[in-house]
């Protein structure tokens, strides 16, 4: 169910940013402040109003870290309940303000208070905007989302982005080969399985020596 969640967020999301006109043009000039979102996002708000105006800023955006940004929002929006909306609301703000380091922070420390199945999703987040300013605390949080959540929706995207964060360095490569390996083995039909192949075998892990892993893509 969370996996289907998160990619109908994210098609609702990516069909907006290919629009051929503005859909900020229909709520207004103005765009609501993250302050007027997070009100929204907070108990008794307007979660509708919100996921319009998130659109409606991704069809400004359309490309670039800030469009990703508010395509993960939305994505999330879906999945969790006011208090973590509001907090996710405030950490993409943060986020824009080239301030994604202490966005993260603030998803990773209402991680533990929140919903069990939320929880993936803001940590999924928090690593997009730690790896803003520092892409070793993002790995890391990916680290804790794969060790604490193996089977959710976010965790086959969380051990590819960290995967090739470990390839970087010599002595952590072995590590990387196993986080491509359960990628294969766990997911073999995930639409990232066949990237993890190509980086397995790119990096010395070789072809068969997982009975799932499936041929080279």
């Amino acid at each position: 169910m969370r996996r289907v969640a998160f990619a109908s967020g994210l098609a609702v999301a990516l069909s907006v940013a290919l629009l051929p006109g503005p859909l900020s043009a229909q709520l207004g000039s103005r765009l609501p402040s993250i302050d007027q979102m997070a009100a929204w996002a907070a108990p008794g708000g307007d979660l509708a109003r919100l996921q319009e105006a998130v659109l409606a800023h991704l069809a400004q955006e359309r490309t670039g870290e800030a469009a990703a940004l508010w395509v993960q929002l939305f994505a999330v929006l879906e999945q969790v309940q006011p208090a973590s909306a509001e907090r996710a609301v405030r950490a993409v703000g943060l986020g824009l303000d080239e301030e994604g380091l202490e966005g993260a922070e603030l998803l990773m420390n209402g991680v533990a208070g929140a919903p069990a199945g939320e929880r993936p999703a803001l940590m999924a987040l928090a690593a997009h905007l730690a790896d803003l300013e520092d892409a070793a605390r993002g790995a890391e949080i990916r680290r804790l989302l794969v060790a604490a959540h193996p089977d959710a929706g976010e965790a086959p995207e969380a051990r590819l982005r960290r995967a090739r964060y470990l390839l970087d360095e010599e002595d952590t490569r072995a590590e990387a080969l196993a986080l491509l390996e359960e990628l294969i083995v766990s997911d073999p039909e995930h639409p990232m399985a066949p990237e993890a192949r190509r980086l397995y075998q790119a990096n010395g892990g070789r072809p068969g020596t997982t009975p799932t892993a499936g041929p080279p893509a």
